[in-house]
């Protein structure tokens, strides 16, 4: 059997999950399967799952990171079948929470329940494949600022013309923020402009094709 070692506070969370009353945990997956199809960061777990965590006393970003992790190793390990994960995952709770033991079916039942979230399964796959590069850009700026020319004398200015600097922060092999500045004129500008405007076509040709496939496009929340 693969062997699976979940976070303590991941083991303790399912344990917690599985003492708790069916119907109540219910409520649970209930409000994960509302979630639309997209491309999901843990913030957009987290939101779907508030009311629940609230109201049970649950911490909520440990919630939101436990439904991500499990469907995340869930895809990732595919080459196993479904009973074998679930008997791994219960294995590594129990070496954290032994008691767990006693409501063994109702663990089990948990753990089937998250990786049965259709949506949910093939919105994480997705967003690993749209961020499997080793950069990804968290945010863009065009910085303007007048320069000022001076001639051979330090207090005579005589002309100024306006820099352009575009900043590209990205979060280096998904963990660390960094920067980025490249300089740029008039004519850097108009080329990036008709590269967006080029790939915004594209997209929206690609998309009608994908309409006629009959298959959905799955969008970044915003």
């Amino acid at each position: 059997m693969a062997a699976i070692s979940l976070p303590v506070d991941d083991a303790l969370l399912l344990s917690k999950l599985a003492h708790m009353p069916t119907k109540k945990v219910g409520e649970l997956f209930t409000a994960l399967s509302e979630i639309e199809a997209g491309i999901y960061y843990l913030k957009d777990i987290e939101a779907s799952v508030r009311n629940f965590a609230e109201q049970n006393d649950i911490n909520l970003e440990n919630l939101s990171r436990l439904t991500y992790a499990i469907i995340n190793t869930r895809i990732s390990m595919s080459g196993i079948s479904d009973s074998e994960f679930v008997d791994s995952i219960i294995s590594s709770v129990e070496s954290t929470s032994p008691d767990v033991a006693r409501v063994r079916d109702a663990l089990q039942a948990i753990i089937v329940n998250f990786i049965s979230i259709d949506g949910l399964f093939l919105s994480i796959k997705a967003t690993q494949l749209a961020f499997e590069n080793e950069r990804q850009i968290h945010e863009i700026r065009i910085i303007s600022d007048l320069r000022p020319v001076f001639g051979s004398d330090p207090n005579d200015v005589r002309c100024v013309f306006i820099s352009k600097t575009l900043k590209i922060d990205y979060m280096d092999s998904g963990v660390d923020i960094k920067s980025a500045y490249y300089a740029m004129d008039d004519n850097d500008l108009l080329a990036l402009e008709r590269a967006i405007d080029r790939i915004k076509k594209k997209s929206a040709r690609l998309s009608e094709l994908a309409e006629t496939m009959g298959v959905n496009i799955l969008e970044a929340k915003t």
